[in-house]
């Protein structure tokens, strides 16, 4: 890890989904005689991903709206091109 703080040099073994996955590894590791192994949460700065989309037809619009709600904290904006 590259970023300042309490991870500076340290190695990523994985990134996982859950917690529960993440200490399923960490025991295998363990069993494998490697007790330095920490879990900890990666401090990155989220980026902002923008999709622009010209000419929708309605119904990809509506299935985009329909879609939003499994992305928390995104934004559907619908604006003019210039």
């Amino acid at each position: 890890m590259q970023e300042a703080g309490p991870w500076l040099n340290a190695i990523s073994l994985g990134v996982f989904k859950t917690q529960d996955a993440a200490q399923k590894f960490t025991e295998s590791l363990r069993a494998k005689e490697v007790h330095s192994a920490q879990i900890g949460e990666r401090a990155g700065k989220f980026k902002t991903t923008v999709f622009m989309l010209n000419n929708l037809d309605a119904a990809t619009s509506g299935k985009l709206t329909s879609l939003q709600k499994d992305f928390a904290g995104s934004e559907l904006k619908n604006l003019p091109c210039h």
